[in-house]
């Protein structure tokens, strides 16, 4: 709006450079005709090209931020794409894949990750990589829950923990809480060391979910 102002005030002031053609050539024919005058259009032109300057740039960094946002969006989807072909429970489709998903949202949920690995996703950190090797936790999970149940219905019948007095935790075990972390810093690791890091957390989840023998030891 700025810059409309002052040009509507430059063809009132100058007509001579409004008159059609080219107005630097215009000006030019000014400054013979009337030296005076053609000075004192510079601080008018001046003005009129700093508030162009200004809006170019801030055309330019527009530009530039839709160019990243879409950047960011097709790197994204790309990765999205590799993950639905290679994570097989996905490649399968269907209710398969939508369990997995709903699978790994529980997971991420329980563990107090969400928010964190949603937010880094959203930053095209959670790569293909990155999302397999979550996919092999959520997978290593529902194998131990998957043996613990079968194994639990060929073991005896196990006495019922006892009550003692005071409230009862039921808050995610030392085990549990490490692999949150673990899940939590996949997108900072290298890739060597996520894949270690989600080998260890499927290991535990193995382990937390074995089941116990009557007198309490691990079998």
């Amino acid at each position: 709006m700025r810059m409309q102002d002052i040009q509507a005030q430059a063809r009132v002031a100058f007509p001579e450079l409004f008159n059609g053609g080219d107005i630097a050539a215009n000006w030019q024919a000014l400054v013979k005709i009337n030296p005076a005058k053609a000075q004192q259009f510079l601080p008018v032109a001046q003005e009129y090209a700093r508030y162009y300057n200004q809006a170019w740039q801030a055309h330019q960094a527009g530009q530039n931020e839709i160019r990243q946002q879409q950047a960011l969006v097709d790197h994204i989807n790309q990765h999205n794409d590799a993950a639905d072909r290679e994570i097989p429970e996905l490649a399968a489709g269907g209710r398969v894949a939508a369990e997995f998903r709903q699978a790994t949202a529980d997971l991420l949920r329980e563990y107090g990750v969400e928010k964190d690995i949603n937010a880094a996703y959203a930053r095209g950190e959670i790569t293909a990589p990155i999302q397999k090797m979550i996919a092999e936790v959520v997978r290593g999970r529902q194998q131990a829950a998957t043996r613990a149940g079968i194994e639990a219905k060929r073991a005896r019948p196990i006495p019922p923990p006892v009550q003692r007095p005071g409230p009862r935790y039921d808050g995610p075990s030392i085990d549990e809480s490490e692999i949150a972390r673990t899940i939590q810093n996949l997108p900072n690791m290298s890739q060597r060391d996520a894949l270690r890091a989600a080998a260890n957390a499927q290991a535990r989840l193995r382990a937390a979910h074995r089941p116990r023998n009557p007198n309490g030891t691990w079998m």
